[in-house]
C-alpha cells in the first residue's frame, strides 16, 4: 500500500512499557476508511474531507475499552467574527496509564436571515465547535490523522520484532537445501515474512530436509506460492 511504512514497537517508542498495545496502535495508525470521511465545500473554493464526531467517538470506544472523557475548559464566542471556540482536553486510559491532548476547537456561527445579527441557534453552534476540538484531540493519537494533516500522514503498522539471526540460520539451511532454485525464491519471501512462530517451525522443516531431494510437485509450488504472495500483501 502507498505510504506504509512497517516498524516495530521498539522504533516505535523508546520506553520500558508502552501505555498503547500493538492491537491499539496499528489501529490508530491505519488510514481511515473511505466510507467514514466525507467532504463539504471549503472556504475559497475546493472540498474539505472530514469525519464525523460519531465516528471518532466510536473509535475511543473500540481502542480504549470506553475508558475516556472529553471536558470543555473554555468556551467563547465572537458575533463580530462569527465564531463560536472551544478549548477541550481529551483523557484516555490504557494499561494503568492516562494520556491527556488538549485542543481549540471552532464552528461558524449561523445568523437568522429575517433578522441577519440575531444567532439562529447558539447552543449548536457552540456544540459543533465542541466536536471540533474533540475531533483535533483524536486526530492527536492518530485517529484521522491522515484527514487532518495529510501531507504529514504516513501509513504506519507496527510489525513483530524480527530475530534476524534466526532468519539468517533459517536461510543458510535453505541455501544448502535440496530445494531446486525456484522453490528456494519462494521460500526466501516466506521467511523474510513469516512470524517467529511460523520461522521456528520452517527451521525444523529445513533441517529435516538437509541431504534430501526435495522436487515438490505443481500443486505444492502454487500452495507456497499463494502462501508467499499473502504474506508479503500483509
Amino acid at each position: 500500500m502507498e505510504n506504509k511504512i512497517g516498524i516495530t514497537e521498539s522504533d516505535l517508542s523508546k520506553v520500558k512499557e508502552n501505555a498503547l498495545n500493538k492491537e491499539q496502535l496499528n489501529f490508530l495508525f491505519a488510514k481511515t476508511p473511505g466510507e467514514h470521511t466525507y467532504q463539504r465545500p471549503a472556504k475559497g473554493g475546493g472540498k474539505w474531507t472530514y469525519v464525523t464526531g460519531t465516528y471518532v467517538k466510536k473509535c475511543l470506544n473500540l481502542v480504549f475499552g470506553w475508558d475516556w472523557d472529553f471536558e470543555i475548559i473554555e468556551h467563547e464566542y465572537s458575533l463580530e467574527f462569527k465564531q463560536a471556540i472551544v478549548k477541550g482536553r481529551l483523557t484516555v486510559r490504557s494499561q494503568g496509564k492516562r494520556i491527556v491532548k488538549m485542543q481549540f476547537g471552532r464552528q461558524d456561527i449561523k445568523f437568522r436571515k429575517d433578522d441577519p445579527k440575531m444567532p439562529l441557534d447558539l447552543g449548536n453552534d457552540l456544540k459543533g465547535a465542541t466536536t471540533d476540538s474533540l475531533k483535533k484531540c483524536a486526530s492527536e493519537l492518530g485517529i484521522a490523522s491522515d484527514i487532518y494533516a495529510p501531507n504529514e500522514y504516513k501509513e504506519i503498522s507496527i510489525i513483530e520484532e524480527k530475530d534476524w539471526d534466526k532468519i539468517t540460520y533459517a536461510s543458510d539451511l535453505l541455501r544448502t537445501s535440496a530445494y531446486d532454485d525456484d522453490t528456494q525464491e519462494v521460500l526466501k519471501i516466506k521467511i523474510n515474512n513469516a512470524s517467529m512462530t511460523e520461522l521456528d517451525e520452517m527451521i525444523a522443516n529445513l533441517k529435516e530436509s538437509q541431504g534430501e531431494t526435495k522436487n515438490p510437485g505443481q500443486q505444492e509450488i502454487r500452495e507456497m506460492v499463494e502462501d508467499a504472495v499473502i504474506d508479503e500483501k500483509k
